[in-house]
């Protein structure tokens, strides 16, 4: 009994190891969603730059409620992207 336990378990993990690409956990389940507010405050902008950046398209964003929800990730794209612009304009300067 135990045995087939241990084997359907085993049968299980693997089966969700493969379904992502090899890792036990894909990066989208470790992702964290914010609200406007903890955006505002990781990105270190004000309200109404970070609605701009919406609006543009420049962070993809989701409606809800009164409010916006953002992936974690989102931003971390954003802020990399934005650098690679800077340093792009400054002539790859640092």
């Amino acid at each position: 009994m135990f045995t087939l336990l241990l084997g359907i378990l085993i049968a299980i993990k693997r089966k969700k190891t493969e379904s992502n690409g090899g890792n036990p956990m894909s990066f989208m389940e470790k992702d964290i969603v914010l609200t406007t507010e903890e955006a505002t405050k990781y990105l270190k902008i004000s309200k109404p730059t970070f609605l701009k950046y919406i609006r543009l398209g420049k962070i993809r964003a989701i409606k809800a409620g009164n409010g916006w929800r953002v992936h974690q990730s989102e931003l971390y794209r954003f802020l990399k992207v934005s650098g690679d612009e800077t340093s792009l304009k400054d002539g790859g300067k640092p």
